[in-house]
C-alpha cells in the first residue's frame, strides 16, 4: 500500500467505513476492507503521534509548554 498523507488516509478510511456499514458485500471483500481500514487507522495514529512530538519539540525550543 502506498503511503498516503493524513487527509487522504482519513478520506479513504471514511469510504471504507461507508462500504462496510452498507453491508451486502462478500465476506472476502469485507475482510480485505477491514484489513485495509485497520492499516490506515494505524498509519493515521502514527502520523498524529509524529505531529504531536514535533509540536512538543518546537514548543520546548521556544520555551513554551504545549497544551495537552
Amino acid at each position: 500500500m502506498e503511503q498516503l498523507n493524513y487527509e487522504a488516509a482519513v478520506q479513504r478510511l471514511e469510504a471504507i467505513v461507508q462500504k462496510l456499514e452498507g453491508g451486502n458485500l462478500p465476506l472476502e471483500e469485507m475482510m480485505a476492507l477491514y484489513e485495509e481500514g485497520s492499516a490506515l487507522a494505524i498509519g493515521c495514529a502514527r502520523q498524529l503521534d509524529a505531529a504531536q512530538l514535533r509540536i512538543t519539540e518546537l514548543a520546548e525550543k521556544g520555551g513554551q509548554t504545549p497544551d495537552a
